[in-house]
């Protein structure tokens, strides 16, 4: 005997399998709403990190969005931060990533970038932008500049904290230098501490990787008693070094009443980068995307000139929402509505 299936069981059966299938396949692929709260590391307190991260948590506010920010003690706290989970984005400096994985070695000359490599090495850790110039400012007390870094051997440097990415820097041009660890001897102290350090001749040399938003920086280059090295050698350092860009920053550059600096300047200098963990939601990673493309917009006191935010000059993967940013700009819903 065959059974009838009525009209419309077959019907409406149709029609709840479709709908059951539709947020089965929408679980499968559509993100769930992102959350209304993130973390960002940033720096120490005073520093260009600690000052952007505020300036992100005021302009996320506008969105609904809450921001913890967490002061650490520089990028290579942050990098493994974004790697334990602990905070979704954070700022970092070119460079720190090859050198946590001890990629970069003296003497190497590698200006390319492998994504593919790039990936390998620091899953987990995506980049958004690259945001501004941070160089590497080196003081000593008026009249003691030195020609070379190599006349720095045997000298006591203070080059912030082995977590900081100002160590990480000057380490690795020590080494290119062919001066290792026990040809000097470093310190801990920053930021005002050791511009007074330098100041009482506790150290001899203060370095610092920063952004002109520092305040302890300008403090730094207002000080009478303080001198700013120019950098020889600058472009061999670029050439040598794939994450260090050589720059120059004229006389009165940064202030043409107090002529500061008083000649010009030789430097080299990584980039600040937004990075953020690669599991931090979509919608989020656009947002702060979106939200540095609105603080950052000048090209700074440099001669070369540079826009920011941009995706060139990092050596982190670039996140799929960064990509479809500079590639196309920004979408429809975020170009229209506040």
């Amino acid at each position: 005997m065959k059974i009838q299936i009525p009209v419309w069981l077959t019907t409406y059966g149709t029609i709840f399998i479709i709908i059951v299938g539709s947020f089965w396949f929408a679980a499968q692929f559509v993100e769930p709403a992102p959350p209304k709260s993130i973390t960002m590391a940033a720096g120490r307190s005073g520093g260009a990190y600690y000052h952007f991260a505020q300036e992100y948590k005021r302009a996320l506010k506008d969105y609904d969005v809450d921001v913890e920010v967490i002061e650490t003690a520089g990028s290579v706290e942050n990098m493994a931060l974004l790697q334990s989970g602990e905070a979704d984005f954070a700022f970092m400096q070119s460079g720190i990533a090859q050198y946590v994985a001890g990629k970069e070695r003296r003497g190497e000359v590698n200006r390319t970038y492998d994504e593919r490599v790039a990936e390998e090495r620091f899953g987990g850790v995506e980049a958004l932008s690259s945001l501004y110039f941070e160089p590497l400012w080196i003081f000593v007390r008026k009249g003691e500049a030195v020609p070379r870094l190599l006349d720095f051997q045997g000298k006591r440097i203070a080059a912030d904290g082995a977590q900081s990415g100002t160590y990480a820097v000057a380490r690795q041009l020590f080494e290119a230098n062919g001066m290792s660890e026990d040809t000097l001897v470093y310190s801990d102290v920053a930021g005002r501490q050791g511009e007074q350090a330098l100041i009482d001749g506790s150290i001899d040399a203060l370095f610092m990787v920063s952004g002109l938003s520092s305040e302890t920086l300008i403090a730094m280059l207002e000080n009478p008693a303080l001198e700013l090295m120019s950098l020889r050698r600058s472009l061999a350092y670029d050439r040598h070094f794939t994450f260090l860009r050589a720059l120059s920053l004229p006389e009165g550059g940064l202030s043409l009443e107090k002529n500061i600096p008083p000649q010009e300047i030789d430097l080299v200098a990584p980039v600040a980068m937004m990075v953020s963990s690669s599991t931090a939601h979509s919608a989020l990673k656009s947002l702060v995307i979106q939200v540095g493309a609105e603080i950052f917009d000048e090209t700074g006191p440099y001669r070369e000139v540079f826009e920011f935010p941009a995706s060139s000059n990092i050596d982190l993967p670039l996140a799929g929402e960064a990509k479809r940013y500079f590639k196309y700009g920004p979408g429809i819903l975020e170009r229209y509505l506040p």
